[in-house]
C-alpha cells in the first residue's frame, strides 16, 4: 500500500501490480502461460504487474479463475514466513530490547500462525 496526502485528506492506494507479480510469481507462471489461461495478452498483464493501467473487474475474475482465488484474495497481505536465523537473532537480544521488536514483528505477521507462535515462544523468554 502507498499512502499519499492531498491537502487534509489521507489517500491510501493498493499497489495491485506488484501484488499480481507475487501471486504468479508464487504459482511460478509465465506470463504466456496466464495469458494463455485467461485470455488476457501478454502485453496487458504486463502493463497491470508495473502499474501503468487499471485493472478492471472482469480481468480479476479471469485472473482469480486462472489462480484458484477469490476477488477479495488479490487485496490481502501474502502470508510470510519468518527468517531462519529470527529465532536466534532474537534470543541474543535483552528482554527489554526484544520486545518492542516482537510487538512490531506480530504486526507483520498477524495472519501467520506459525509466525505468531515462535513470536509467543520468544516473549517468554
Amino acid at each position: 500500500m502507498v499512502e499519499m496526502r492531498k491537502g487534509q485528506k489521507k489517500v491510501v492506494r493498493y499497489d495491485i501490480g506488484k501484488r499480481l507479480k507475487e501471486i504468479r510469481g508464487e504459482r511460478k507462471l509465465s506470463l504466456g502461460k496466464v495469458s494463455s489461461k485467461t485470455g488476457v495478452s501478454v502485453s496487458y498483464l504486463s502493463v497491470l504487474e508495473h502499474n501503468k493501467r487499471r485493472v478492471n473487474v472482469e480481468v480479476l475474475e479471469k485472473l482469480g479463475a486462472c489462480y484458484n482465488m477469490q476477488l477479495h484474495e488479490f487485496f490481502q497481505r501474502p502470508k510470510r514466513r519468518p527468517p531462519k536465523s529470527l529465532e536466534a537473532h532474537l534470543k541474543g537480544l535483552s528482554k527489554a530490547k526484544r520486545r518492542p521488536v516482537i510487538r512490531a514483528m506480530q504486526k507483520v505477521f498477524h495472519d501467520n500462525t506459525e509466525a505468531l507462535a515462535l513470536l509467543k515462544k520468544l516473549d517468554r523468554k
